[in-house]
């Protein structure tokens, strides 16, 4: 009687144990869905943000011919950004924020062009 007693403690611990665990997997899959779910919207922005960048560097226009280059080699540092953010997994942080200050780069030289331009 003693030892079914006991073997009836270890099952419930046992049972208790598994029912902890499951809620702790459940809840951490929830949460790495959702975040990949964020990865996954900060890249599309990202994406988004880079392809408008392009507009604008598109929009750009004078008519001296070295900064027409130079607009050039930027509008194609722009397309290459995109076609790299393209083919990085929307989980890869540390990528998205590499591209996001490459964006912040991009449009502090594009604001750079403006002024030259004017």
């Amino acid at each position: 009687m003693e030892s079914e007693e006991k073997l009836r403690k270890i099952v419930i611990a046992l049972i208790i144990a598994i029912g902890i665990l499951a809620v702790a997997f459940v809840s951490i899959l929830v949460s790495k869905n959702r975040l990949v779910g964020d990865l996954k919207v900060e890249k599309a922005d990202l994406t988004e943000q880079m392809v408008q960048l392009k507009s604008d560097y598109a929009e750009l226009q004078t008519s001296n011919d070295t900064l027409n280059a130079q607009l050039e080699v930027e509008r194609e540092k722009v397309d290459q950004m995109i076609e790299r953010l393209k083919k990085t997994e929307a989980t890869n942080r540390a990528q998205i924020k590499k591209y996001e200050a490459e964006l912040g780069t991009m449009r502090s030289i594009m604001r750079h062009y403006i002024v030259q331009i004017d």
